[in-house]
């Protein structure tokens, strides 16, 4: 932001965080997990746990399938928001911002 601006980039990061009170934020992905989705994950484990013997665990074999869905394609390095604050509930579900430091 710095060079858009032909500032230095100490000036800008003084601006930024200092005078607007702002903080860099970069989305993470996350799982899509509704209501629904978590009680049938109850549900499944519930019954996985009934269906084994105690003392059975060690023959459970599992699989490494995962769902792979379509999504934009996005470079996480570069994808910044400023924001001033960010709450839990304001933020989409299929993304979570995480704080980072946007200035060394």
């Amino acid at each position: 932001m710095s060079r858009e601006f032909c500032v230095n980039h100490e000036t800008m990061r003084k601006l930024v965080v200092e005078d607007l009170g702002m903080k860099s934020y970069k989305r993470k992905n996350v799982h899509h997990l509704n209501d629904s989705i978590r009680r049938k994950r109850l549900e499944r484990c519930i019954q996985l746990k009934a269906r084994f013997a105690p003392g059975t665990e060690d023959q459970i074999l599992f699989s490494d399938e995962k769902l792979f869905t379509v999504e934009e394609a996005s470079n996480r390095q570069n994808d910044v928001y400023l924001l001033l604050e960010v709450r839990i509930s304001q933020i989409a579900s299929s993304t979570l911002i995480e704080s980072r430091s946007l200035f060394f």
